[in-house]
């Protein structure tokens, strides 16, 4: 007999031991909340941050999309296109939309619900961090909240203790 666990939020239906929605994101596991992020210190963030490699053969994506995102630890690059403005964080219940990061990846890396976003303008992708618990960074360099920074492709992002490698073309 196979055990599911379906979501209070969105009604779909998860394996036995998920701690999230796959579809939105929400928390499954009673008993805790996911209305708070989970301080991660500077230690434990450098410590992830030097053991993390680009995806071995990352490259610019595919035609279809502008953008490749190669999150440490998650299989499947989140591809964007040029007309989107994306949200980065662990996502979760209400409008914050489904979470492009695994929630439990994200979850134990401290990154918050809304914790950056990455825009794209007259040529030039930029990432803003929101206001998140345990910053944005960009190669090693701490990003200050809602100041927008250019990215270039082949940079690391962090947010948290969580390493993102971004790749675009052009």
């Amino acid at each position: 007999m196979i055990t599911v666990k379906i979501c209070p939020t969105c009604k779909h239906e998860n394996a036995e031991d998920a701690a999230y929605c796959v579809h939105c994101g929400a928390l499954l596991v009673s008993g805790r909340s996911d209305t708070t992020t989970r301080p991660v210190s500077e230690t434990e963030i450098l410590k992830l941050a030097a053991e993390a490699a680009p995806p071995p053969g990352a490259k610019a994506p595919p035609a279809a999309a502008s953008l490749a995102l190669f999150v440490v630890g998650q299989e499947h690059p989140i591809l964007v296109g040029q007309e989107q403005t994306i949200m980065l964080g662990r996502g979760g219940s209400g409008d914050s939309g489904p979470a492009l990061i695994d929630p439990q990846l994200a979850s134990r890396a401290g990154v918050s619900r809304n914790h950056a976003s990455i825009s794209y303008a007259d040529g030039v992708y930029t990432i803003k961090d929101l206001g998140s618990t345990n910053g944005t960074w960009v190669n090693n360099k701490r990003l200050l909240a809602q100041m927008p920074y250019v990215l270039q492709s082949g940079d690391q992002i962090r947010l948290g203790a969580l390493v993102i490698y971004v790749y675009f073309q052009g």
